[in-house]
């Protein structure tokens, strides 16, 4: 595919002196640059809209599924019990001029005449994808909630973070690996989707593979199909290397945050907890719990938690005074001297 690209064919003649001109024609024929621009478009609005709407999907079953949460997995996966083609062409019945979308409109008296705009353009196609691969990206959430440590939770509402603060700053952080993935396995399959723009996407709904499947039967022209082929492909790997390196970038310096005592970053990739206590078993608050630059307190309790770890041991010093310098490594329970 890639040396085809560099080639030209003229009818059933193909040559195979080296060019360039395929490229140059991909990237500056403005239906070319339209459907690129079109399709990247419609793959990032669903990629968008499949993780909004998968995450709170994949957080109910994974923190309120209880014994059901297997049940539960199995519901998402029916729809994979039907070909992919099936379940798009029934989006075409359902956003049909006289499709079931409108006629319960019209039912309800909410609208007189049927919607001619769901259908046949990029808003049915967007809808159609959203639809067909949500499974796929709750799964990869689910599994990433799963692995998140419970005692996380616990030792952040300990120290007074409510469900919100809670949710972004321990939750939301270590589950972006799950997101991450998620995004990616939406993202690169739908911008070379080919059927569903076919069946509902009309005229304004086609998309880059469309134009690579005529130009590879009805021009018959395999090497500027090739080019195309080639040039998506280059383009939505750049973008997905940028997008990770630079999510993960975010998530490695993190947002600050103000509390009473301190401010500090939180990159939420991992954490580290735990219960500060003396030799007599008693908790001890307000010592001072630094890592990697970063500093929080213990709470009356003596819980402490410190986001802004990635897993590797790390030192941690403890300073109270009365009770000079504790330093120790990745654990999760520490016990000082008693006070002098």
């Amino acid at each position: 595919m890639f040396l085809l690209s560099f080639w030209t064919q003229d009818y059933l003649v193909l040559d195979k002196t080296f060019t360039l001109n395929n490229y140059i024609e991909a990237f500056t024929q403005p239906v070319y640059q339209l459907l690129f621009s079109r399709s990247l478009t419609i793959s990032i609005t669903v990629t968008l809209f499949t993780v909004l709407l998968a995450y709170p999907m994949a957080y109910f079953i994974s923190f309120y599924g209880g014994e059901r949460k297997a049940l539960w997995l199995f519901l998402i996966t029916i729809p994979f019990w039907t070909s992919y083609l099936l379940r798009m062409f029934l989006w075409k019945v359902i956003l049909g001029y006289n499709g079931v979308f409108n006629s319960f409109f019209i039912w309800l008296q909410v609208i007189e005449e049927p919607m001619t705009f769901i259908l046949y353009n990029t808003n049915a196609v967007i809808i159609a994808l959203t639809h067909g691969w949500a499974p796929f990206a709750i799964l990869p959430i689910f599994v990433s909630l799963e692995k998140i440590d419970r005692s996380l939770l616990e030792a952040s509402k300990d120290l007074g973070d409510g469900p919100i603060q809670q949710f972004f700053r321990v939750i939301l952080p270590l589950s972006a690996p799950g997101v991450v993935g998620a995004a990616l396995i939406i993202f690169i399959p739908t911008v070379g989707d080919y059927i569903t723009p076919k069946l509902v996407g009309g005229t304004e709904g086609l998309m880059i593979a469309n134009m690579i499947q005529v130009q590879f039967s009805k021009a018959n022209n395999a090497p500027l199909a090739a080019a195309l082929s080639v040039s998506s492909l280059m383009i939505v790997a750049f973008i997905s290397i940028v997008f990770v390196l630079g999510l993960m970038s975010g998530i490695a310096y993190g947002i600050k945050w103000n509390n009473q005592e301190t401010q500090w970053s939180s990159e939420g990739l991992s954490a580290i907890h735990g219960t500060v206590i003396d030799t007599n078993g008693e908790s001890i608050e307000n010592v001072i719990v630094e890592a990697n630059g970063r500093k929080t307190s213990t709470n009356p309790q003596g819980w402490y938690v410190i986001y802004d770890l990635v897993g590797n041991d790390v030192e941690i010093k403890f300073t109270m005074e009365g009770y000079g310098d504790v330093t120790a490594v990745s654990y999760t329970h520490l016990t000082l001297p008693t006070k002098a």
